[in-house]
């Protein structure tokens, strides 16, 4: 489907797109009896949410100052963090768990303080810093 180059076209195209996108929503791949079905119906999600952001580029092309380029770019970010929340959150809520587990069996020797550190505060911070990377190397 080629992108519309006039503004009512453009418009309509995101409409389209907008319906598709939220008729499909993004699927979390991990822990689910689906796991293949789920990356396969994402794919097809990356797909429209690629065309959807060019035609959103296109539109602040064409007009940068219209309150719908600025509704469709709302849309556009919405989508894009509830695509990171699902795609992350399942790793995110195992790091926490094993947190919880580290802080209820150690003990208060050398060993179990850097271990403290390390499953508290470093491993968080580079699963943090990789999601937003991860999520900085997309948007480019």
């Amino acid at each position: 489907m080629p992108i519309a180059t006039n503004k009512e076209d453009l418009l309509k195209q995101l409409q389209e797109l907008s319906t598709q996108l939220s008729a499909n929503p993004y699927l979390h791949q991990f822990f689910t009896n689906t796991d293949k079905e789920n990356k396969i119906r994402n794919k097809f999600n990356n797909a429209l949410f690629s065309k959807y952001k060019q035609c959103v580029n296109e539109l602040k092309i064409i007009a940068p100052d219209d309150p719908h380029y600025h509704y469709y770019k709302a849309v556009q970010d919405k989508w894009q963090r509830n695509k990171n929340l699902k795609r992350f959150l399942p790793l995110v809520l195992l790091f926490i768990i094993i947190d919880i587990i580290c802080f209820a069996i150690m003990t208060e020797e050398k060993v179990a303080i850097f271990l403290r550190i390390f499953f508290c505060i470093i491993l968080p911070l580079l699963i943090i810093g990789s999601i937003f990377y991860i999520r900085k190397k997309q948007k480019n």
